[in-house]
């Protein structure tokens, strides 16, 4: 790979439609608007709404990208997730991506991470804060803030460190859970947790779904799935 002196990373956001939603340009443009790079990556993924295409905004971001004359290089690519959310998923996929593609770059590579969904954008913060990959992270604000239009984020604020020591530990934690269903209760590690009925509903419930290595609900704002709720009352 060709070196560069500056390189922006960024993952494709639904704010990011800019004029395509008639709306003022999102945090890409901002940030591009506002400062100079050499070379522009677009992560782009699927989207479960079928009124939102990201392929389609990161081909108008590369378009007006060249149109402004914000940047040379753009490089637009299908970042695959199964889970926008999650961030087990969403962690070692970009931890992987940035090894692979800039690991022998002498680079000075950045974030963009305004841009996606909040667990994406905390993935970023936690690859940074763990040192699995050196990289400068900024973002772009809203007007209403009163902020610049782009700033630092500023790392070592506590958020908690990834390293591989710690990942080990964790991997190696086998607690026993039993539940009593008699008398309603936990116990974890022979530490026992005493339920309400209602919480020993949830916490049954929960529990089967992660023995049966099933997806986790998602929940959109008040709305439950049907199966929760018949499984709680059942």
């Amino acid at each position: 790979m060709k070196n560069t002196n500056n390189i922006l990373i960024s993952f494709v956001g639904t704010n990011d439609a800019g004029k395509l939603k008639g709306k003022n340009d999102g945090a890409v443009l901002t940030v591009l608007k506002n400062k100079k790079f050499d070379e522009v990556h677009l992560l782009w993924t699927s989207s479960s709404n079928p009124e939102i295409n990201y392929d389609y905004i990161s081909k108008y971001l590369e378009k007006e990208i060249l149109k402004r004359k914000y940047c040379k290089r753009i490089i637009r690519k299908y970042f695959e997730l199964d889970d926008v959310i999650d961030h087990n998923e969403i962690y070692p996929k970009l931890k992987d991506f940035l090894q692979l593609k800039f690991k022998n770059s002498k680079s000075k590579i950045t974030a963009a991470i305004a841009s996606g969904t909040p667990s994406m954008q905390a993935c970023w913060i936690l690859l940074a804060e763990s040192g699995d990959f050196k990289m400068d992270l900024i973002r772009s604000n809203e007007k209403w803030t009163a902020k610049p239009p782009v700033t630092e984020v500023k790392l070592g604020t506590g958020l908690p460190r990834i390293v591989a020591a710690l990942e080990k530990e964790v991997k190696e934690l086998k607690p026993e859970v039993v539940m009593t269903i008699k008398h309603p209760s936990l116990k974890i590690d022979n530490i026992e947790i005493v339920l309400g009925y209602l919480e020993f509903c949830y916490y049954r419930y929960f529990l089967t779904k992660a023995l049966s290595d099933e997806k986790y609900m998602k929940v959109f704002r008040y709305e439950l799935p049907l199966e929760f709720l018949e499984s709680i009352i059942g």
